[in-house]
């Protein structure tokens, strides 16, 4: 990127950041939102905040004003998609999740359009190509099959140029497991992951109660470390790693962005 064109980006999206923060984002908690404690309101609204950032982050690592339509799945009940459509409030904004009475409230509350998700990707559809796909803790919680299948249909839903924004459990997430007092489960369910992540660099266990699975017949917790992430990317030629970060939300999960631009196709940024 020329300095010329990097500095236009950088004064668009400070622009925009500048906005959002005079702004402000609209507060109103669904009574459905799982995510949402009364003691921590300040982290559920901070989590939104770090999402932006990364979002903006994004923008100029890609040279990018803008974007024409956004996906938030899963959106939940409006963690971050209520900070999306306030830092971009030009984009069409799809709110997505197996959650009906989810994205019912996200697109009541927020101007989202509304789209159910399915537990095979492979069935869902947006209307549009996406610029920007933001996926926060979905992979965290799949099997290796369904992770790379999550992976394939991103890239799939992107349009040329798009970007996509998927957070991780990575090596921060075993130091909080074995050696912190915070546990995510049982030790003897995080186990057989410590020990496949050992051998392999993803390890994936099934939440044991039908309540934790969200309706899915496969959910619960996996952890994938950076190398084991950056090998299930190699193969997917339509795309270019433009970061990963570990820690990078929340001071927790880690962040991996990557570009619909071939990695075999002539550079181009913006």
């Amino acid at each position: 990127m020329k300095i010329d064109d990097l500095s236009h980006v950088l004064q668009s999206v400070l622009a925009r950041l500048q906005r959002y923060r005079e702004g402000g984002v609209d507060e109103n908690i669904s009574p459905h939102d799982n995510m949402f404690m009364p003691n921590q309101r300040d982290h559920y609204f901070r989590v939104g905040r770090d999402a932006v950032a990364i979002v903006a982050t994004a923008m100029i690592k890609a040279g990018i004003t803008s974007f024409g339509s956004v996906v938030d799945l899963p959106c939940g009940s409006g963690r971050v998609l209520r900070h999306l459509v306030r830092f971009l409030p030009e984009a069409f904004v799809i709110a997505s999740d197996i959650d009906a009475e989810n994205v019912e409230f996200c697109a009541r509350q927020f101007g989202a359009s509304p789209v159910l998700s399915r537990e095979r990707f492979g069935e869902v559809q947006f209307a549009r190509p996406v610029d920007l796909f933001w996926c926060g803790s979905l992979l965290t919680h799949l099997s290796e099959d369904r992770f790379k299948d999550l992976l394939h249909h991103a890239v799939r839903w992107l349009a040329p140029g798009g970007i996509a924004i998927l957070t991780l459990h990575g090596r921060w997430s075993m130091h909080c497991q074995t050696a912190t007092a915070y546990k995510y489960v049982g030790d003897e369910v995080f186990a057989p992951i410590a020990r496949s992540v050992e051998r392999e660099g993803f390890g994936y266990a099934d939440y044991s109660l039908p309540d934790e699975r969200a309706g899915q017949r496969s959910y619960g917790l996996s952890v994938s470390l950076p190398s084991w992430v950056m090998r299930a990317v190699e193969p997917l030629r339509e795309i270019r790693v433009l970061d990963f970060v570990e820690r990078g939300w929340d001071d927790h999960q880690d962040v991996l962005i990557v570009r619909k631009i071939p990695i075999d196709g002539p550079f181009e940024l913006g």
